[in-house]
């Protein structure tokens, strides 16, 4: 008699992976998946009680009571965790050299991933069209100018009377069709090459079904749900007073203190030029390190990583100060 496994193919996941597959800091990619798809059911619900529009996006936020209100909670825990969870993902990667060869495409569409991840967050914190939100839109709107020859094309999407349906759209269908591509060609180099081995193993490690992992996946998923679900139920997202054009007081959410801290120092230059210089460098990481010297290249890692947390304090401690122009009544 045929089983179900049968009929849907389910007995094709036993295949063997490493034993340490079951491992937490392994399983960081699969949470993340399961945050990311939390948002999604979230983002879907809160969307259909969303109205886009300069001051009509805002008071629909604060206006969210009862079950719309949690549902924005649970929103905003698994933005910040699933967001938390995909860099220490790439942080694991980064330390155990997981993205030395054959294993460049899925370390390349990793990085491609964080950077989508990002700007789904940024977008996330401009369309509640908060104080935050507001000067956050200013600061993306500044960053325009340095796109070069696609900046005429952003500032005629992004600014103006089309800014909220774009940015709103951007965030709720592009950017997460794009992540969700990404995610698709991810898993499945992953599936072509493996699971990565441990440093200093090699592919004759003891292995175990990939079921049995599964698992183990489903234990941790379930218990970063149940985190979240707590957070929703006791610590509501925050939501800034409305917006006031022409005043500059707030900084940005956590993953983009760093890029403040530099902004501080160097203006606008910093704001773009940090960012693009730590993802080019991510993307250059297979093509430098090629096996040898591991020990100076985990240290220049972690050197880079405790840079970035270094700003991050400096930023989270420092006083507010403006960074752009502005006055009452523009952006």
């Amino acid at each position: 008699m045929t089983t179900w496994r049968e009929r849907f193919g389910l007995h094709a996941l036993a295949y063997p992976v490493p034993s340490h597959s079951h491992r937490l800091d392994y399983a960081l990619g699969a949470i993340a998946l399961s945050g990311f798809l939390i948002l999604i059911l979230t983002g879907i619900w809160l969307g259909l009680l969303y109205q886009v529009g300069a001051t009509s996006a805002y008071e629909s936020v604060e206006a969210l009571q009862g079950l719309d209100r949690w549902v924005r909670n649970l929103h905003y825990w698994s933005a910040h965790f699933t967001y938390l969870t995909v860099l220490l993902h790439v942080v694991r990667v980064g330390i155990t050299g997981a993205y030395r060869t054959p294993r460049e495409g899925i370390w390349w569409l990793g990085v491609f991933l964080l950077a989508t991840v990002s700007a789904i967050f940024l977008t996330g914190t401009i369309i509640k069209w908060d104080q935050e939100g507001y000067e956050a839109y200013a600061h993306l709107e500044e960053g325009f100018a340095y796109a070069g020859p696609l900046a005429n094309f952003l500032k005629s999407r992004f600014t103006g009377s089309v800014a909220f349906s774009s940015l709103f759209f951007t965030h709720t269908s592009l950017l997460p069709i794009l992540v969700l591509l990404l995610i698709a060609g991810h898993l499945l180099l992953i599936k072509i090459h493996g699971i990565s081995e441990l440093p200093g193993e090699t592919s004759s490690t003891a292995r175990i079904p990939f079921t049995q992992v599964m698992k183990t996946i489903s234990l941790y998923t379930g218990g970063f749900f149940i985190l979240l679900v707590i957070l929703a139920t006791f610590l509501p997202a925050p939501l800034g007073p409305n917006f006031v054009e022409g005043f500059e007081v707030t900084k940005p959410p956590w993953p983009f203190l760093w890029i403040y801290a530099l902004e501080n120092w160097l203006g606008m230059m910093g704001m773009v030029w940090g960012p693009a210089l730590l993802f080019l460098g991510l993307l250059a990481m297979p093509l430098l390190d090629r096996g040898k010297n591991r020990r100076a290249w985990i240290t220049l890692f972690l050197l880079v990583l405790l840079l970035l947390i270094a700003l991050g304090l400096y930023a989270a401690l420092s006083v507010p100060v403006p960074h752009l122009e502005m006055q009452t009544g523009e952006s």
